[in-house]
């Protein structure tokens, strides 16, 4: 009976976040993007991995808001910490770039190697990246990079994480991986 009530109560929280995000998305695709803010900002402060992400996305292009590499960093970080994929590398493009975060290709490597490990979106284009950036290293800065690679975990958020059923794959999928 117990197990009831928390399902029930769970769906009355994930489902309504879930469709917010949708509507943010849809938002976000038809570049109206007065709205797609409007869905995403709560959900992001919440710690909504995907709503984070636009929100970077947002702001790294300047839609809706006025351009600020900074702020998108911040929202790419939030959402890679979690392992949400495409955050991760254009976490990692921003590290390579310097743009709202300091140049740092350890950095990069990081973030570009755990998109690619996660074998889906455009992993692919993530581990090109990782392996571009990897000719800037010495032998012993690869290795440094490596091991922090292997280090590395996801976070949760500090705050209310609700998450979609996508995002409990993603993470999913990378601890599999380890």
């Amino acid at each position: 009976m117990r197990a009831w009530w928390l399902a029930t109560l769970l769906s009355l929280v994930v489902i309504p976040a879930v469709a917010d995000v949708k509507k943010g998305i849809e938002a976000y695709e038809q570049t109206n993007f007065a709205d797609a803010l409007q869905e995403f900002r709560p959900l992001a402060e919440a710690g909504q991995p995907e709503a984070q992400y636009y929100l970077g996305m947002l702001y790294g292009n300047g839609e809706g808001v006025h351009q600020n590499d900074a702020q998108a960093a911040k929202w790419y970080k939030k959402a890679a910490d979690q392992g949400l994929q495409p955050a991760q590398h254009n976490l990692g493009l921003l590290y390579i770039l310097g743009q709202g975060v300091p140049q740092d290709y350890t950095q990069a490597y990081l973030w570009l190697s755990l998109a690619a490990a996660q074998k889906s979106g455009d992993w692919t284009a993530s581990a090109r990246m990782r392996d571009l950036v990897a000719v800037h290293f010495a032998p012993a800065q690869l290795a440094s990079a490596q091991r922090r690679l292997q280090e590395w975990r996801p976070q949760a958020q500090a705050t209310a994480n609700v998450d979609t059923i996508a995002d409990i794959n993603i993470r999913k999928t990378a601890a599999e991986m380890r």
